[in-house]
């Protein structure tokens, strides 16, 4: 069970974009160009066998692109017999080449899962590693990750980061430095449309870990990986929401405000509702004090910058 989990998680790395392939025409001429495209229609039909005719020779001649696209077949078992040692070689000869994609591959063989399985060197399985080796694997993933995040592979950026605080002791960082150095991998992450290093971003912010609390930032960075499907950066929102709704309850109009006003700026409807209602609560309130005169100023010409 541990290996098919292993596989599992390696494999949704890997394929996350395997149906974006990038056309260009090299060196090759228009030909090699007209292969690399006939191959990529046929794959995204579903037409294997055709996809593998006409990228396994442009792939034995050293195209890059072509390696790396035959190596997840191999991987997946998509058209020929599951192979990762063929997979491994496959990469390993695209990302000398200065191919991200495979460069990011190799990453993910070598990096050790929760149960220091790794299928790198060779594509080979290997488990109860020792410490030595299970630093080498460490020192081998990241190696590949960092060859890719140069050439802004946003994977390979996001994964590179969860290594930081995970083996710091391999890096020789101290705790606070690999936290920094994390956060610093998310972000470029998350600039390049990461969405769970939105999401991680988001998190950090919202609980002050490694940054200060910051809820606008929070919810920006929540809202942005919840445009993107990433559920549980929905949910965070929702959670934000309901404080706010519980504040307001509860008479604490500033607390509300705050816990409304990123979801709201994010598009959440009920929340921007709610600050509606906040609104007129607090200006009725603000007849008879200064301080609440004071927020339903502050309120008033937020709601007038984010109308309905």
């Amino acid at each position: 069970m541990k290996l098919v989990r292993k596989l599992a998680r390696m494999k949704k790395k890997l394929t996350a974009l395997v149906m974006a392939f990038t056309l260009l025409v090299t060196s090759g001429g228009v030909s090699l160009a007209q292969d690399m495209q006939r191959g990529i229609e046929a794959y995204n039909k579903g037409d294997y066998a055709t996809a593998l005719r006409e990228w396994k020779p442009l792939a034995e001649q050293g195209h890059a692109k072509a390696q790396h696209n035959l190596g997840l077949m191999y991987l997946e078992g998509q058209g020929v017999n599951p192979d990762y040692k063929r997979a491994y070689e496959l990469f390993l000869s695209s990302a000398e080449q200065g191919n991200a994609k495979s460069q990011h591959a190799l990453g993910s063989m070598y990096e050790p899962d929760e149960w220091n399985m790794v299928f790198a060197p060779g594509g080979v399985l290997r488990v109860n590693l020792t410490p030595t080796e299970l630093s080498e694997a460490v020192r081998q993933a990241a190696k590949w990750y960092r060859k890719a995040a140069k050439q802004g592979h946003a994977d390979a950026l996001f994964q590179l980061g969860q290594m930081q605080t995970e083996y710091s002791d391999d890096f020789k960082l101290d705790y606070l430095t690999a936290r920094n150095e994390e956060l610093k991998l998310y972000r470029k992450a998350a600039a390049l449309g990461h969405a769970e290093a939105q999401y991680r971003l988001g998190l950090a912010y919202h609980v002050g870990f490694g940054v200060e609390k910051n809820y606008d930032e929070a919810g920006k960075w929540y809202g942005k990986a919840a445009k993107q499907g990433y559920r549980i950066a929905a949910s965070s929102l929702d959670e934000f929401y309901e404080n706010g709704e519980s504040s307001l309850r509860g008479g604490h109009y500033e607390v509300a405000f705050n816990w409304l006003r990123p979801p709201a700026e994010q598009g959440h409807a009920r929340a921007r509702k709610l600050i509606g209602v906040l609104h007129q609560t607090i200006r009725i309130k603000s007849k008879t004090s200064e301080e609440m005169a004071k927020l339903e100023k502050l309120v008033r010409e937020w709601l007038s910058k984010h109308p309905q």
